[in-house]
């Protein structure tokens, strides 16, 4: 009973569905279209199919093997992907692969057989492999194996011992170059640099060094299979640098007056350091991410350059009328605008008027950033304080305790700034913020250019009480520094 209501609710299902013929070399194949769509990752399952519909016969045509079909339609109708012993491994995973059906699919009666069927085929092609490998070898040239061991010198032991050899003299090399700069001792406090305190010394390091590079690079040359286009190589270009300066120096260095000609060669020596790639696979990998980039970081070198060029013009024009400017050019202006954007170091070239304008500006905005970070500030403060009123106030209440005056503020704005409120004629500074009982004010002026700072402080103490008695003098005096440093 059960199984006539399963055979009228398939009849059912199929009524609105369609029929397809499938042809497969010549064999015809008919399925309903719902049960290719069961799986529509697979090519029978979508519309790619219909690439491959003849209009002509009204069918599909696939240039296939029929007899693993068979078995492919089946896996459609029952969901069930079955393995035929007797087919080739091979054939059957190719034909799995053009109609986008996975090997991991096949069912579990069937899934070991597979897997030492294709354990046993590996092992096969493997042996075939190694036997057809060891034949090559046989026929190997000595200038082959040469080049064989360079390339990859895990082929062999011998390969190996040279390859650790060639890398611990490289190592050598580089270390030399950098310790023999170092002053070991001073004589008349005139430093002495190890390279020339322990010339011979360094000198037979070196020597053994550039054997060792210099057979290398031969042995390279001879293995080679094509010479002319491993001198053209980058790495090839590398070696002769390595090693060109020392026989230049060897044959030059008993005439002075060409050798000294010589002497900056030397510095071509940190090439060495590049002979580590041969020796390092990550290094290749680098190299080999830079030239797949290389247009994209062009691309940044270029808005970089725009970038520095357009503001170091600004600098310039802003400060051409300036008498004493050191932006005399705009390639002058550079230095300043590659430090500023990078900031990399302080910036020590003198700037004046709109420049220097500019410059307390931006030094501004980042004085109030850092004490909104540090907790000094609110964020309303740091939307309503102006940095140059702040510096404004110190200064006025300077001038006030020097002079025992007071000074009323004038409504004038700064670069468009807002303008500080107006105090009446009988308020003091002291009256604007909060008086505590002892107050800390100074005045300082600092040298630029690298010379010492000198910082002059004036230190007034208040008390709720008791103010601090100054001379006429000193009054004078206090009155004069605090009035230049306006």
């Amino acid at each position: 009973m059960v199984g006539q209501y399963k055979a009228k609710d398939l009849a059912v299902d199929h009524v609105s569905d369609e029929k397809l013929s499938i042809n497969i070399s010549g064999r015809k194949f008919e399925t309903w279209k719902n049960t290719l769509e069961k799986f529509p990752e697979t090519l029978l399952g979508s519309n790619e199919k219909e690439f491959f519909y003849d209009e002509d016969t009204g069918e599909y045509f696939f240039d296939r093997d029929p007899d693993i079909f068979r078995h492919i339609l089946t896996f459609y109708r029952t969901g069930k992907l079955h393995y035929p012993r007797h087919e080739c491994l091979v054939a059957y995973d190719e034909e799995l692969s053009f109609f986008g059906i996975m090997p991991d699919l096949i069912s579990d009666c069937c899934y070991e057989d597979y897997k030492d069927k294709k354990r046993e085929n590996q092992e096969r092609l493997l042996e075939e492999r190694i036997e057809s490998t060891d034949a090559t070898k046989l026929k190997q040239t000595l200038q082959q194996k040469m080049w064989a061991a360079f390339e990859n010198p895990h082929t062999s032991s011998v390969a190996l011992v040279f390859y650790y050899v060639t890398g611990f003299f490289i190592a050598v090399s580089v270390l030399c170059n950098i310790i023999e700069t170092i002053p070991c001792w001073y004589v008349n406090d005139t430093p002495t640099s190890c390279g020339d305190a322990y010339e011979k010394q360094f000198f037979v390091l070196d020597t053994a060094c550039v054997i060792i590079f210099t057979i290398e690079y031969l042995l390279r040359l001879y293995a080679a299979p094509d010479r002319c286009r491993f001198l053209r190589s980058i790495m090839s270009v590398i070696d002769v640098v390595a090693i060109l300066p020392y026989y230049i120096g060897l044959g030059l260095q008993n005439n002075k007056d060409v050798s000294g000609a010589f002497v900056t060669l030397r510095v071509f020596r940190v090439f060495r350091i590049f002979k580590f790639s041969r020796h390092s696979q990550g290094l290749r990998i680098l190299g080999y991410t830079l030239k797949s980039c290389a247009s994209e970081l062009g691309f940044l070198v270029f808005s970089l350059a725009m970038a520095i060029i357009i503001f170091a013009t600004i600098m310039y024009y802003a400060e051409k009328k300036v008498s004493d400017t050191r932006f005399t050019s705009i390639p002058a202006a550079f230095w300043y605008t590659i430090v500023t954007k990078a900031r990399l170091a302080r910036i020590r070239i003198v700037k004046n008027a709109s420049g220097q304008a500019l410059f307390n500006k931006k030094k501004a905005h980042e004085a109030r950033m850092q004490a909104f970070e540090q907790g000094l500030l609110t964020f309303d403060a740091l939307r309503d304080e102006d940095i140059f009123e702040i510096q404004h106030h110190h200064l006025l209440q300077c001038l006030e305790k020097a002079t025992e005056r007071e000074f009323v503020e004038s409504d004038v704005t700064f670069d468009g700034g807002h303008s500080t409120p107006p105090i009446s004629e009988t308020s003091s500074l002291s009256t604007i913020r909060p008086t505590k009982r002892k107050r800390k004010w100074w005045c300082v002026r600092g040298e630029e250019d690298g010379e010492a700072e000198r910082e002059t402080r004036v230190t007034f103490n208040q008390s709720m009480n008791q103010v601090h008695e100054t001379t006429p003098d000193e009054k004078v005096e206090l009155h004069n520094i605090c009035v230049s440093q306006l």
